[in-house]
């Protein structure tokens, strides 16, 4: 009882210091789960901003064909909405071929990765 009285009163004269060391040690703990956590669950595996994947970066494509982005800007015509409209049905199709369930939903097709 008397050591924590001690500790108290040292914590009530050197509050910011104690602040500073208890926000550093807070973030060294924080920084070693997510470490872990990102060693643990794969993910670092994935990440391809690695020293090393220098090639793997070259060869991504930006296939872009499917992916049209549409301006914020401009004016909104028929065209424009019946062009919305295509890619939105056909994005419905692709969805609805894929089926609810399915083991493959997840494959490399299927995410576009091929």
């Amino acid at each position: 009882m008397k050591s924590f009285k001690k500790f108290k009163k040292f914590l009530q004269r050197h509050q910011l210091a104690s602040f500073v060391i208890l926000a550093i040690v807070i973030s060294a703990i924080m920084t070693v789960v997510s470490m872990w956590l990102y060693m643990a669950s794969g993910t670092m595996k994935l990440d391809l901003s690695r020293p090393g994947y220098e090639q793997a970066r070259q060869e991504i494509t930006n296939d872009s064909s499917d992916n049209q982005s549409f301006s914020p800007n401009g004016s909104l015509t028929p065209s424009v909405i019946n062009d919305f409209r295509d890619r939105l049905n056909k994005l419905q199709k692709k969805l609805g071929d894929m089926g609810n369930f399915d083991s493959n939903a997840l494959s490399d097709g299927n995410l576009g990765l091929e």
